[in-house]
């Protein structure tokens, strides 16, 4: 290679490489900072911000705090950046920034206006008058609702028959959250309600011998049904039957009965429970009162243990060392109280007593075959549970474990008078 040539070679690549220099922007940390509210200046709070760097189209995303902030570093920042923002309910904004100069740090404010309402196309709905009927002792279940009554006897044990929660956990779309709440479609367990006889019913559990009717639905199937927004449990107490009914269940799980671990039983896991409960619905006085009631009674025993009783593997599975057990035994009685003298709880003792009954005049004359027009009820509700030790774990002590109470007391009465149309249209 002649060396005028040589010389022109090396001419172009200087000038390549110093024309790559000046297109390729310097690499630097920049950050992005600012606010996303909306016209009048209201911050808000979740909205998604992404920024997109230039050339190589690598992004950082980030939601507002409370005051609508959003904060967004590159380590190797190239200085031009597309700042996108979009919030629920909201039209995107988005804003293009580069760097001027030596500055690295970038306020970004953005304004999203709210969307429009979107016009949609008329909806009509046609459908016939229902038949009055005033025969009908349990409303029919709508679209929307599920009957647990024929399935609840085979999808939970036998100790949960009763339980409202439990029931729950039988109908489809049912979803248990972090809070152990049961969600419907994802509403917020606090939306849910539970009526007893058509009125609102705040306890947890029934008794399992009582003769009832059970369905939940999922959403407002009439529009004078309200008081729920996911999932609304309905109890209703038998009043109209042509036989004595009778039932009774006893339920026992003894440790014979279960399998535990090592560790699980050092830490006092088997358990002896016992549940009994009773029930009936029948009438008297010539067939004009009507009874329903039913009983529940219930005691769990085990043997728990505390810090001071719990073994050196039972201490281990939480976490804890045997000598920092000691340590604190020494600290205790430096300054004269003996943690060894109740190191235990001995037996910890769970009791429960559910009763609910209801009283009334018959909804239907068997001997005439003829509803009564103006029917009355009256529904007692009592529960009382109370345990001891209640709290007691490995890693606690017996002076730090709570006994606590629970009562529930609920009083209903009804009065109503049925108007209604019989198939030859004439008035009763």
């Amino acid at each position: 290679m002649s060396r005028p040539l040589f010389c022109a070679l090396a001419l172009a690549l200087g000038i390549t490489r110093s024309l790559a220099a000046q297109t390729s922007p310097p690499l630097g940390r920049d950050v992005l900072h600012g606010h996303i509210s909306v016209d009048s200046g209201k911050p808000i709070a979740g909205a998604t911000v992404t920024v997109t760097m230039a050339p190589d189209r690598s992004y950082r995303q980030t939601q507002t705090d409370s005051s609508g902030y959003y904060e967004i570093v590159f380590a190797q920042g190239t200085g031009d950046y597309l700042v996108h923002a979009v919030a629920p309910g909201m039209d995107a904004a988005r804003k293009r920034v580069t760097r001027s100069g030596r500055d690295s740090v970038f306020v970004v404010d953005l304004h999203l206006a709210r969307t429009g309402a979107q016009q949609l196309a008329a909806v009509n709905v046609r459908t016939s008058k229902p038949k009055l009927y005033g025969g009908q002792d349990f409303e029919g279940l709508g679209g929307v609702e599920h009957d647990p009554s024929d399935d609840v006897a085979g999808a939970i044990a036998p100790d949960l028959a009763g339980n409202l929660a439990a029931i729950l956990t039988t109908v489809p779309g049912m979803v248990m959250t972090s809070s152990g709440g049961m969600s419907a479609a994802g509403v917020d367990p606090s939306q849910n309600s539970v009526t007893l006889n058509g009125l609102g019913f705040n306890a947890a559990e029934i008794p399992r011998s009582v003769v009832a009717y059970k369905s939940v639905a999922t959403s407002t199937y009439e529009p004078d049904r309200g008081w729920f927004g996911g999932a609304q449990e309905q109890i209703q107490l038998a009043s109209n039957f042509v036989a004595p009914i009778r039932s009774a269940h006893l339920t026992l799980d003894a440790p014979e009965l279960q399998y535990a671990d090592p560790t699980s039983r050092a830490l006092g896991a088997p358990f002896t429970h016992v549940i009994a409960s009773i029930g009936g619905a029948d009438r008297t006085h010539l067939d004009e009162i009507a009874y329903n009631y039913g009983l529940t009674a219930s005691r769990q025993v085990d043997h728990p243990v505390s810090l001071f009783s719990a073994s050196r593997r039972s201490l281990s599975q939480s976490g804890i060392s045997q000598d920092s057990v000691a340590r604190l035994a020494t600290a205790l009685t430096s300054i004269g109280l003996n943690p060894l003298t109740n190191r235990d709880g001995g037996t910890r003792t769970a009791d429960r007593i559910t009763f609910i009954g209801q009283i009334g005049n018959a909804p239907s004359n068997w001997s005439t075959f003829e509803d009564t027009k103006t029917t009355w009820t009256v529904l007692g509700y009592g529960s009382v549970n109370r345990q001891n030790l209640g709290t007691l774990t490995p890693t606690a002590t017996v002076s730090a474990s709570s006994r606590p109470r629970d009562r529930d007391l609920a009083l209903q009465g009804n009065l109503a008078s049925h108007v209604w149309f019989d198939r030859g249209r004439n008035h009763r």
